[in-house]
């Protein structure tokens, strides 16, 4: 199972430390932008990152015209590059 969502849950704190808030969705947003494209739109659709439609593995699939395999894998790097940013951070 996809643990984007609750890798993406961690970083965002709640609203008593706003100061947190503001540099984990920075954090948030230096990982989004690190990725490809293709990597960045099943970000946004796992997510609801910018405001993106949260969709399941078969919606992602057809709205980017991938197999299950390459969704498999790209959603493990991008899972690798939210952990390697977390602890980078720590």
């Amino acid at each position: 199972q996809f643990q984007l969502e609750a890798h993406r849950k961690e970083f965002i704190e709640s609203e008593e430390h706003p100061e947190q808030d503001n540099a984990e969705d920075h954090l948030i947003d230096y990982i989004y932008h690190d990725l490809s494209p293709t990597d960045q739109k099943i970000f946004e659709f796992a997510t609801g990152y910018r405001g993106a439609p949260k969709l399941r593995g078969m919606e992602i699939m057809k709205r980017l015209n991938i197999t299950q395999g390459t969704l498999s894998y790209r959603k493990s790097l991008i899972v690798k590059a939210v952990e390697k940013a977390k602890n980078a951070k720590v």
